[in-house]
């Protein structure tokens, strides 16, 4: 019998959190139609029903584009939550790539500017591989 590793969401999110606050800039999303930015608080940015969907979408891009793998990242479409997707599961990698991964997909997110603006995500996933084709409708039309 197979066992199925998963990485458990909950120190994902802690982590993350960890980071933006090291990181110390604040956090936007961008209206796309009417150009305003709304801030996001951190703790927001970090929560699977929220925005950490599109952020591992971002970070599983880049371990694509190394490895030709992804993250086995179960996201379902969640009526009513803030971005319509919530995170389940991460099966695919390990705790330190995936955090390390996050690392570089935020620390790009943040370069040269006093802000992030998560819509940049979008740019990052678009350089990607990922099998997540609604990620970028998603982060685009979040407000």
């Amino acid at each position: 019998m197979k066992h199925e590793i998963s990485v458990p969401i909950a120190e994902i999110s802690k982590a993350t959190l960890v980071l933006l606050r090291n990181i110390n800039k604040p956090l936007t999303i961008e209206d796309p139609e009417g150009g305003r930015r709304t801030g996001i608080p951190w703790e927001e940015a970090c929560l699977a029903e929220a925005y950490l969907p599109v952020v591992l979408l971002a970070a599983e891009a880049l371990w694509i584009d190394i490895t030709g793998t992804g993250f086995d990242l179960d996201i379902r479409q969640t009526p009513g939550t803030t971005v319509g997707y919530t995170l389940h599961a991460i099966r695919g990698a390990t705790y330190a790539v995936v955090m390390l991964c996050i690392i570089d997909v935020l620390e790009a997110l943040g370069a040269g500017q006093d802000e992030m603006v998560l819509n940049d995500l979008i740019e990052i996933w678009v350089r990607g591989q990922s099998n997540y084709g609604s990620a970028p409708a998603v982060v685009g039309g979040a407000s």
